[in-house]
């Protein structure tokens, strides 16, 4: 009696956990897709098109493209484009709506910073 009990409570637990899982895997699957939806938003929102502005960025850095991205900052409609030049990594933002460059940095930089911040704590 004692064992089928335990089996029972086992199966229950496994049934339980399973179902969670899928839950999980469920929520996953649409947070990805409602992330997609984002940026297809947001390129629907741009005035200049991703090639444009890969154009503009690569005309005020030489190099690769590692990374893009097209995001919302302080209510502006923003490409992110993070390009390896033989010398380090830059970060080139271009307004989607202008083609304006907003500003260019070295992720460098931007990594002494985040270093320089953590021994400061």
């Amino acid at each position: 009696m004692f064992k089928i009990r335990l089996m029972i409570t086992i199966g229950i637990v496994l049934a339980v956990a399973g179902g969670g899982l899928i839950v999980t895997q469920t929520e996953l699957g649409e947070e990805v897709f409602a992330s997609e939806k984002s940026q297809s938003e947001l390129a629907k929102q741009a005035d200049i098109s991703e090639s444009k502005a890969k154009e503009i960025a690569t005309n005020e850095v030489s190099g690769e493209i590692m990374e893009q991205e097209l995001e919302e900052e302080d209510n502006t409609l923003v490409y992110e484009f993070e390009i390896k030049t033989d010398k380090d990594t830059k970060e080139v933002e271009v307004d989607a709506k202008s083609g304006e460059v907003l500003s260019t940095s070295s992720e460098d930089d931007d990594e002494e910073d985040d270093n320089e911040e953590s021994s400061e704590k």
